[in-house]
């Protein structure tokens, strides 16, 4: 096999003159070994994940396993630095925990005005890009052929930090 056509999978795609005959499929038993054949709705060809077709139930078990433990490592640390840049708003109580900063602050009074602008800026960049960004790379891992599912993990993943967090 050429590079440039790909590589082999034990997967594919299959059409089906009616919705009788689809339905059917779907419902049968196809191999007597459990997950050697996994049978579901295909997504429409502009919504495939192509990375994750053909992928074996013991990888995507395991990628579910490790995508469900790194979200829950980094909603339980999130709040570490959420609370040192929310904590940049708070000046005064910032200057009494880090008196270094605090003399740096009063050398340069303007710079105060600056943190006080910034710490809501970078809040917003961090949970509006940065999060999203990470929770969506931890849902690739789970196996998802179909991008619209990888958008609703993405979702349950973000309805998470957000109970968490109570925002």
């Amino acid at each position: 096999m050429n590079k440039s056509e790909g590589k082999s999978t034990s997967a594919g795609f299959v059409l089906f003159s009616s919705l009788y005959a689809a339905t059917s499929a779907i419902q049968m038993v196809h191999h007597p070994k459990p997950y050697v054949m996994d049978v579901q709705e295909a997504p429409d060809a502009d919504d495939v994940f192509w990375r994750n077709v053909g992928l074996e139930h013991k990888a995507q078990r395991t990628g579910r396993a490790m995508s469900f433990g790194a979200s829950a490592v980094l909603c339980f640390f999130w709040s570490i630095p959420m609370a040192l840049i929310a904590s940049l708003t708070e000046l005064q109580s910032l200057k009494e925990a880090l008196p270094i900063l605090g003399r740096w602050i009063e050398d340069h009074p303007k710079s105060e005005k600056i943190f006080a602008q910034a710490a809501p800026l970078l809040l917003l960049t961090i949970n509006d890009v940065i999060l999203p960004g990470a929770l969506k790379y931890f849902s690739t891992w789970e196996g998802f052929i179909s991008s619209q599912m990888l958008e609703a993990s993405l979702f349950v993943k973000l309805g998470a930090f957000m109970v968490r967090f109570g925002e």
